[in-house]
């Protein structure tokens, strides 16, 4: 049955992405063959259930059917992204959650999800974070944290957070010496730098936020967020001349990024 998998209707629209003028759509569909189907609009049922449109035409694709959908960016993303940015993350909450519950299964709900992560950990609300880890984990299956990496990240702060590190730190490692994913590297890296600050061992917690910082200077969000835990750290620490040198760095390089606002606070 599931070699079977798509319907008539299902091959009509993969036969339909390949005209013209669709290329670009806002909305697609990535079928479990690997096909991006561009559609119009997407609707999501309770179960995963996706109601796609395209050209005023309606089709229903199983949950098993697809491997991934991203939806029409929500008109309100922005706005709560800027909020959260701005340190005004209490104001950014029902957005957020509008945005988290009406774009599931649609990427966007990760993309809210993410944010609201960071706002309930800076409230010391480890248990709504958790709430939305398991809440993403339910809607995405074993494919969570392949698919989106950034989250597998966050679960790793929320464990720290929440004191529950057993096996953490050599997990973080063999991710550090194994992956192939270097992206995720990165952020094995700075979680692992977290979770020696949360022991309060300094000295080895510098010394992997500046790994992190010199390894990958090309990805701006890791380097970033490098550049920021190095420096407090070092002001931790008392060397004032390295807490200012990597601030300075933060502040030189990404001006505009909630990664500098947070050092000059």
């Amino acid at each position: 049955m599931k070699k079977q998998i798509l319907s008539h209707v299902l091959r009509g629209l993969l036969l339909a992405s390949l005209a013209p003028g669709l290329a670009h759509a806002q909305a697609f569909v990535e079928l479990v063959n690997g096909q991006q189907v561009p559609v119009d609009r997407i609707l999501s049922r309770p179960d995963g259930t996706l109601a796609v449109f395209r050209d005023g035409q309606s089709t229903d694709i199983a949950r098993d059917q697809y491997i991934r959908a991203v939806g029409v960016k929500p008109e309100r993303m922005d706005e709560a992204s800027r909020l959260v940015d701005q340190g005004n993350g209490e104001q950014a909450l029902s957005i957020l959650n509008d945005i988290f519950r009406s774009s599931a299964y649609q990427t966007w709900d990760v993309s809210a999800g993410l944010l609201l992560i960071n706002v309930h950990l800076g409230a010391n609300n480890v248990a709504s974070a958790r709430q939305t880890i398991d809440q993403l984990k339910r809607r995405y299956g074993d494919r969570t944290f392949t698919l989106f990496p950034d989250l597998q990240a966050k679960d790793w702060s929320v464990r720290i957070s929440a004191g529950q590190i057993s096996g953490l730190e050599d997990e973080l490692t063999g991710v550090i010496r194994d992956s192939a994913n270097r992206e995720l590297v990165g952020r094995a890296l700075i979680a692992r730098g977290e979770l020696k600050l949360a022991r309060t061992q300094l000295r080895p917690a510098v010394l992997d936020f500046l790994r992190a910082a010199h390894f990958f200077r090309g990805n701006e969000s890791i380097h970033a967020q490098a550049l920021l835990k190095a420096g407090q750290v070092f002001t931790q620490l008392g060397e004032t001349a390295n807490a200012r040198r990597f601030l300075s760095e933060l502040r030189e390089r990404y001006p505009d990024s909630s990664y500098a606002a947070r050092a000059a606070q």
